[in-house]
């Protein structure tokens, strides 16, 4: 089955058209966060094929800089602060705009 958005195919899911979908966590994260029952919904801790690596866009010209990003990157990413992080941006339920209070 296919869908025209990422919104879409959860949405499918949601309504029990289709029983899961592949989607990176990073995506899965607020969209189950934003939903009216965020406790209905998990985020399978197997990974489907080989770990996705992201990458950060900077000047090639500098390298002295790009050695710096990757090695700050590498102590986080292997650190309890990326726990840390992907529970804060990623677990917490999303309040959206139009419901915040000043």
């Amino acid at each position: 089955m296919t869908s025209d958005t990422v919104q879409d195919a959860f949405d499918m899911m949601a309504q029990k058209r289709t029983a899961a979908i592949i989607l990176d966590d990073i995506l899965a994260y607020p969209i189950i966060n934003q939903n009216e029952h965020p406790e209905d919904f998990s985020v399978s801790q197997e990974v489907v094929g080989e770990k996705m690596k992201y990458a950060i866009m900077m000047r090639k010209q500098d390298p002295q800089f790009v050695a710096f990003v990757d090695k700050t990157l590498g102590r986080i990413f292997e650190s309890p602060a990326n726990a840390q992080l992907t529970h804060k941006w990623l677990t917490q339920k999303v309040i959206p705009k139009s419901e915040q209070k000043n």
